[in-house]
């Protein structure tokens, strides 16, 4: 089966990695990374579409995470996700 893009999914919370997980990997190639840290050095690494976040992570936080994609000067699109509730 042909996948329709790459797609790097980056959250410390389980729960919230594989069910992000099971939604898209049956259209999608997926890789996981349990922290910002092993993001930002699978970005440095592989080329990926999208790249969902989460914001606050240990090693690497999603701010961090989109900066590796502007430095590799990435086409990719970062979409940063969080539990908090605030602005």
């Amino acid at each position: 089966m042909i996948k329709n893009g790459k797609i790097l999914i980056a959250d410390d919370e389980r729960s919230s990695r594989e069910a992000l997980y099971e939604l898209l990997i049956a259209e999608y190639d997926v890789t996981i990374a349990e922290d910002g840290l092993r993001a930002v050095n699978l970005i440095k690494k592989k080329d990926f579409d999208v790249v969902l976040s989460d914001l606050k992570m240990p090693g690497a936080d999603g701010m961090q995470v989109l900066e590796a994609l502007k430095e590799k000067n990435s086409q990719s699109k970062c979409i940063i996700l969080t539990a908090y509730g605030s602005i």
